[in-house]
């Protein structure tokens, strides 16, 4: 029994002694092989082994990286997209402010200018509301009877007439259109020089119907239709002040004469300042 355990320890000893020579054999070897600038064995065994798994290692590597990078990719793009969409938005409304300051500076430019033309008392108004009670072609302005308004005080614009003051506080007035129903002003041809004479009533929708025309009446479709200075239903307007164009000419059937259809030369839809004729 001694003998057999004596006999292992012996043969353990001289395997580690055949590693440890085998060993300082491959680390001299290795060392010469440097110093001679070539690849000893166990290098290239080594590296044989190791190849495949390096290799495999790295194409895992590209192959994440081909998946993630879109991704970071992605969201980087989504970010920049919508900082741009954000930066167009508020270019946009920057424009927008910038065009319609624009055309108010170049709208109120006209109004004045046409304001210098008119008597001195004429006074520049604002459109407060349109339509304010549902009634065709109302209009408030933020002018009143503190500002030396009155009823039947005649609000122009460069375009031409709007109509008169009906009703008002101190600080507004309510404006009845000449295309409403309600009014009615006097009128002429004004290529007629004032021989062609009549009575232009509201129909609504920017219209008027010029009535009372004799049947021999000089007057044509295209016609500028001017106040004549003489009264209507309403008040007296002053004269040469420009209702609108001609649009048709027909017999009236109420008489025996011609009546016209005339088209108001503002628009209200799209009318924001007017004058007023104190």
């Amino acid at each position: 029994m001694l003998d057999d355990d004596r006999s292992t320890v012996r043969r353990r000893v001289r395997i580690l002694l055949l590693c440890l020579a085998l060993a300082i054999g491959l680390g001299a070897w290795h060392r010469s092989a440097v110093a001679r600038g070539s690849n000893d064995p166990v290098t290239i065994v080594l590296r044989t082994l190791y190849s495949p798994l390096i290799r495999g290692a790295r194409q895992v590597a590209d192959s994440l990286s081909s998946l993630v990078s879109p991704i970071f990719r992605s969201r980087a793009l989504e970010k920049e997209n919508a900082r741009l969409r954000r930066l167009n938005r508020r270019l946009t409304g920057e424009a927008a402010y910038l065009r319609d300051s624009a055309i108010r500076a170049q709208r109120l430019e006209t109004l004045l200018g046409f304001v210098k033309t008119m008597p001195p008392r004429t006074l520049a108004a604002r459109i407060v509301t349109l339509s304010l009670d549902g009634s065709p072609g109302q209009i408030v302005i933020n002018r009143g009877s503190a500002d030396g308004l009155k009823r039947g005080s005649v609000v122009v614009a460069p375009e031409g007439v709007v109509g008169q003051v009906y009703d008002m506080t101190p600080t507004t007035a309510s404006v009845l259109a000449i295309s409403d129903p309600r009014a009615s002003v006097g009128a002429r041809v004004q290529r007629s020089n004032g021989r062609t004479v009549g009575i232009c009533r509201g129909v609504g929708a920017r219209s008027l119907r010029m009535a009372y025309l004799s049947r021999e009446a000089d007057i044509r479709i295209g016609d500028t239709i001017t106040t004549s200075g003489m009264g209507g239903k309403n008040g007296i307007y002053p004269p040469g002040l420009v209702i609108g164009a001609v649009r048709s000419v027909e017999e009236d059937l109420g008489s025996s004469g011609t009546s016209a259809i005339v088209t108001m030369a503002v628009r209200l839809d799209r009318l924001e300042e007017v004058a007023v004729l104190r």
